[in-house]
């Protein structure tokens, strides 16, 4: 797509993640070569939920997205202050990466609708850590630089009781 363009081969070779620096090297438990595909290989999990498919998906390519456009990094070079920048730029995505839903394949098409609320933003970060985790559990990468990273913070909303519901006291 027009959104990733790796440009000569260098630079596509070193933000597929191929040699990135947190890459293991011991044995791999999945085939995965690079970051695109280790992203593949945890979405497969999920081939039987659709909607936990798709949900994972569209966060896990944002952050690929936002990782190899705005970093200048693979996937796989992530540390701990690129995870808390990503965490910044969910609060407030960039104007270029905001439009009305499209097509994936059109030209209208941008990874975001609008600004991610507050338990969207949550959601994308648990969603992230969650792929890292089992990166690492598969030991395609050393370490998970996102169990350093806090969930964004979440309004609880205020129930009010109702009392009129409430059982009368005899009761």
């Amino acid at each position: 797509t027009r959104w990733i363009s790796a440009g000569d081969g260098s630079a596509g070779q070193r933000l597929s993640g191929i040699n990135g620096r947190n890459r293991n090297t011991q044995h791999c438990l999945i085939s995965a070569c690079n970051d695109l595909q280790a992203i593949e290989a945890y979405l497969y999990k999920y081939r039987a939920q659709p909607k936990t498919f798709r949900a994972y998906q569209k966060e896990l390519e944002r952050f690929l997205l936002w990782c190899v456009l705005r970093r200048r990094m693979a996937l796989s070079d992530v540390l701990f202050e690129d995870c808390e920048a990503y965490k910044d730029f969910l609060g407030g995505p960039d104007s270029h990466w905001i439009g009305p839903r499209a097509p994936r394949l059109s030209e209208h098409w941008r990874p975001f609708a609008g600004i991610p609320s507050p338990a969207s933003q949550r959601y994308a970060v648990q969603a992230i850590r969650s792929f890292y985790t089992w990166l690492v559990d598969v030991r395609y990468l050393s370490g998970n630089p996102w169990v350093t990273v806090a969930d964004p913070r979440v309004e609880q909303p205020i129930h009010v009781i109702q009392i009129e519901k409430a059982l009368p006291e005899a009761l």
